[in-house]
């Protein structure tokens, strides 16, 4: 039985993007789709780590995306309002709380890297999505 002093049974973590160090500019999806069915809301945390490369600057962006059946014919997309404050420091962690009543049934965290100057420029990234607002405690990933 679910308590309102049990965190633990209220949330559940199922995944997000792995931890990686990122070498110049790009973009990085979640591996694999996360099933939100029956989760009304969400927390997107980002970390950002050490930068190597000496860059002018940075930036690290991350927001949710969706789709309806996992990126076969319905490709992923940017949800509004569901990115985190953008990152411009080494060692930084930001989050976002995330409503999903209008979302699609599957998510994913999406990460875009971007440097000016540095010689061969790299970040430590990785993001996680918490969901919560379950139909059912204690609450199971799908």
């Amino acid at each position: 039985m679910a308590h309102a002093h049990d965190i633990g049974s209220q949330i559940v973590a199922p995944g997000g993007v792995i931890p990686q160090n990122q070498s110049g500019d790009g973009t990085i999806n979640g591996a694999t789709g996360i099933d939100r069915t029956g989760f009304h809301s969400a927390k997107l945390v980002l970390f950002v780590g050490a930068v190597t490369g000496t860059p002018t600057s940075f930036t690290v962006d991350c927001n949710l995306q969706e789709s309806s059946d996992d990126g076969s014919a319905d490709a992923y997309a940017d949800i509004a309002n569901s990115g985190v404050t953008q990152v411009t420091a080494a060692s930084t962690i930001v989050e976002q709380d995330i409503d999903l009543a209008d979302v699609e049934k599957w998510i994913r965290p999406s990460i875009d890297v971007a440097f000016t100057g540095g010689t061969s420029p790299t970040v430590d990234v990785t993001a996680m999505i918490i969901l919560g607002g379950a139909d059912e405690l204690p609450a199971t990933a799908n």
